[in-house]
């Protein structure tokens, strides 16, 4: 695969929250944290070859597991978690 540069311009706070959730999140750099959040939102992975022996068995695990959690979180509450936890540890770091 051949990667392409890319420079683009961003409002300063928007730079300055990249800067916070890098750092939060563990990464070198603001460029990697921004690659890290367009490979999540854009990749698409390549097609996955299985036997028919293990196609099976995926699908019997998933059909054994689909409905076992008494718990029913929607993408919406995880959204609102994520962002607690994140306010939360970024405004310890802030008071360190």
């Amino acid at each position: 695969m051949i990667n392409q540069q890319l420079s683009l311009r961003i409002p300063q706070p928007l730079y300055k929250r990249s800067i916070k959730k890098a750092k939060l999140y563990g990464f070198t750099s603001v460029q990697e944290y921004i690659k890290d959040v367009l490979r999540q939102d854009l990749y698409i992975p390549e097609k996955v070859h299985l036997s028919p022996k293990e196609k099976k068995n995926m699908i019997e695990t998933i059909k054994k597991l689909h409905g076992s959690s008494k718990l029913r979180t929607t993408d919406e509450d995880l959204h609102k978690i994520r962002e607690q936890i994140a306010d939360e540890i970024e405004e310890e770091l802030r008071v360190k």
